[in-house]
């Protein structure tokens, strides 16, 4: 539970250097329009956190089994 508070306080610490960065430069950056851009990397960073968390909830709740080469522990480590 501590690493997954503490990835999820690295992600929003992120998120808050990531803006506090454009708003420093914005009137630099303005010819390349960079907001959304950096947006949509953190987002993709940020729900594949989620995304595996998610999964690693399911097979530790039984949701998610063995099924061919991939065993319910590689899939809960999230090492597939």
């Amino acid at each position: 539970m501590t690493v997954i508070i503490t990835i999820n306080v690295s992600q929003i610490w992120a998120m808050y250097c990531l803006v506090a960065f454009y708003h420093e430069f914005a009137h630099e950056l303005r010819a390349i329009n960079p907001f959304w851009k950096f947006v949509v990397v953190k987002a993709v960073i940020f729900m594949s956190f989620w995304q595996g968390l998610v999964l690693s909830g399911m097979a530790r709740g039984g949701i998610i089994t063995s099924y061919m080469d991939y065993s319910k522990l590689r899939v809960e480590s999230r090492t597939c």
